[in-house]
């Protein structure tokens, strides 16, 4: 059966976000690494924020795009079936325990005013376990998921499919509601907790108080506005996850309740939707990090900067004192100081 206009468009947008995607989070891993003054706590987590999304946008969303575009030829072998129902709950489970470990740190550097004397060792130590619980919390799924084969009575036709076989009904509905509490509620309510401590403690201590009576100086006002800054930012990351994977964990609790596999979503609007939400879930990231993030949006800037001097002089030649003078830009007109964050 042939794909219709709205099936081609939508694959074709959804593989360019996911190029986008695997891309721009390769390169926040590059500038963490390449640039001293980014390597702290909060942004190792973010970097291992961005191995996950690049694993869902380069790995696990391009097999949901090939079932929309070959809804009639959906077996995918034992292998593939217990992939493409394992891999989104570890992406989702990796990625959301990185944020908690954010605002965990946040809240211990704000509110405790503590931070770790060697900071990569801090978050080296947390970012394994993080794995590691993500790969046990996958075993029941990846025990439940497997290839079946079933046979229409009304036409008498075979069809081969994956969903949930091995267990029972009442065991798969149980596996469902322990990820949705363990992946998603239990964590968002952390996270909630730790940003609704950081706000409050901003607001008593920081530059006014809830009179608005003014309560610091100069340097206090711009200390405490990159922090509001950044926890806003950090805050919508959080929201903006929340958001794109309700979709995933509603369709999935329905499937294990109604006892049917993803075979009968593959190719409606649902799928789109939850398709569309979660590869959107990897992109926002880099995004907001441009916009809140000055120490981002400074390694931005100086990366692309380079580039664009060295292909001008790669062009133009660098023989000489005034070919290299004529690219240097004005003091006003160059990015600013990457500072710590």
């Amino acid at each position: 059966m042939p794909l219709g206009n709205l099936e081609i468009a939508f694959i074709a947008l959804t593989g360019v976000v996911l190029l986008f995607s695997v891309s721009s989070n390769t390169l926040v891993i590059v500038l963490v690494i390449k640039n001293p003054k980014l390597r702290n706590v909060t942004n190792l987590f973010i970097c291992n924020l961005a191995i996950s999304d690049i694993l869902l946008a380069g790995f696990v969303l391009p097999q949901n795009l090939h079932d929309v575009s070959h809804p009639a030829d959906y077996y995918e072998g034992i292998v593939l079936c217990k992939i493409a129902n394992v891999m989104p709950v570890f992406c989702i489970v990796v990625s959301i325990y990185s944020l908690v470990a954010i605002s965990c740190e946040r809240r211990k550097a704000i509110l405790m005013r503590v931070e770790p004397m060697r900071p990569g060792h801090a978050a080296l130590k947390i970012i394994p376990i993080i794995w590691m619980g993500a790969a046990v919390l996958i075993i029941p799924t990846a025990l439940e998921y497997s290839v079946y084969v079933s046979i229409s009575d009304d036409v008498n036709i075979t069809a081969t499919s994956c969903a949930s076989v091995t267990f029972s009904s009442a065991a798969s509905i149980t596996n469902g509601f322990v990820l949705l509490l363990m992946a998603y509620v239990i964590p968002l309510i952390f996270i909630l907790g730790n940003y609704w401590r950081i706000i409050n403690f901003l607001r008593e201590h920081g530059l006014c108080d809830r009179s608005g009576r003014r309560k610091s100086t100069v340097r206090g006002f711009f200390i405490y506005r990159h922090r509001m800054k950044i926890v806003k930012m950090l805050i919508l990351v959080a929201a903006l996850f929340a958001i794109s994977w309700l979709p995933y964990f509603i369709l999935l609790m329905s499937q294990k309740i109604s006892g049917r596999d993803d075979h009968m979503f593959v190719g409606g609007p649902v799928n789109m939707i939850k398709i569309s939400l979660a590869s959107f879930s990897t992109v926002y990231n880099v995004v907001l990090y441009a916009i809140y993030n000055r120490n981002f949006r400074g390694a931005f800037m100086n990366m692309f900067y380079n580039a664009s001097t060295t292909d001008y002089s790669a062009a133009f030649g660098s023989s000489n004192n005034h070919s290299r003078s004529s690219v240097s830009l004005p003091l006003a007109a160059r990015p600013p100081i990457v500072t710590q964050m």
